[in-house]
């Protein structure tokens, strides 16, 4: 009979240890659970914020490229002149050549 008596308050004993800390793993389980959902809403909608911000940059570098093409089309020579470019009257080409062969080329100390 002592025998059981002591294995009772034994197991009663654990089990007054037991609860609390079970009941502590259980709200902090939740808290962790909790606060990964808050990080994922959050990050959720920074995403959509920097979607939107691309899709605006994506419009905005479209408008500059038909802005580029339509003023590349409207180019012509008497443009060019007006502005004060001028034809070469001297064309020079470029050669493949390094740099140390064109200017043995060309005598230049």
């Amino acid at each position: 009979m002592k025998i059981s008596k002591i294995k009772s308050n034994i197991f009663k004993t654990i089990r007054r240890k037991l609860f609390p800390v079970s009941v502590l793993l259980v709200f902090s389980l939740v808290f962790l659970y909790l606060f990964s959902i808050n990080g994922t809403i959050l990050n959720t909608s920074k995403r959509a914020q920097i979607e939107h911000q691309s899709d605006i940059l994506k419009y905005k570098i479209g408008e500059l490229e038909f802005n580029l093409i339509a003023q590349k089309n409207n180019l012509s020579l008497e443009l060019a002149q007006s502005i004060g470019f001028n034809e070469a009257q001297t064309i020079k080409f470029i050669s493949r050549k390094s740099v140390a062969a064109v200017i043995n080329s060309l005598n230049i100390q």
